[in-house]
Parts: structure tokens; sequence; C-alpha cells
């Protein structure tokens, strides 16, 4: 019996794993490291001071933030990984300021999730 619920809890392991996973994310110049858990419906960057509600999945894309500013004093954020190549597209601006959007082009891999910071209550 006791082989079975092992048996059991391996097989439920990798679906799990799956759910929750780093994406470490390099272009020309830069590198971002993501943790994600799709479980949760979270994710947060870098040293991850704050974790983040993700805002779409699909078997295709994973689409971290898309913020459209309600108001012309807004900032605009963008940041989407597909799912299958790899391929990772992150922007940002204030829709105030005449600038060219800041952008970057670069692909991610998965790594062992590394976990959120422990919540104080």
């Amino acid at each position: 019996m006791r082989a079975i619920i092992m048996a059991i809890g391996l097989l439920a392991t990798p679906a799990l794993a799956a759910d929750q996973f780093d994406l470490i994310c390099t272009a020309k110049k830069t590198t971002v490291r993501y943790r994600v858990d799709l479980a949760r419906g979270e994710w947060c960057d870098g040293d991850c001071k704050v974790t983040r509600k993700i805002t779409a999945v699909t078997t295709g894309f994973l689409t971290l933030v898309d913020e459209n500013p309600t108001s012309e004093h807004a900032y605009r954020e963008s940041t989407t990984v597909n799912r299958v190549d790899g391929s990772w597209y992150t922007m940002s601006y204030f829709t105030w300021s005449s600038r060219v959007p800041s952008a970057t082009k670069g692909t991610c891999e998965p790594t062992a999730f590394t976990g959120f910071p422990a919540a104080k209550f």
C-alpha cells in the first residue's frame, strides 16, 4: 500500500513542478529572472519584493503583465513570453512622454523555482 501511495506522489510531482518555475530571460545587455507560479497565478522579478498577478496564460503564451493606462499621465507596461520558442518581449513607457518606449526582445529559459518570499501575515 505504501508503494502505491509513493508511486502516485511521484506521478503527481512533474505536473506540480511544471506549474512553478523560474525564467532566466536574456537580451543583448540585460538579464532578468522571473519567478512564476501558474497554480497561484502569480509572478515576481528580480529580488521579488512585490508579487503580482499573471495577466494571462495559454499553451502558447505567458503574459505576465499587460497594463493599459486609464489616463494620459499613466505608465504602460507589457511583458510576454512565448511558451513554445522561449522568445521574450517586454516594453514600458510613460504615456505622457514623447520618448520612444523602452523595449527589450530576447529569449527565456526555464529553471528551478526559487519561491516567493514568506508573507508576514
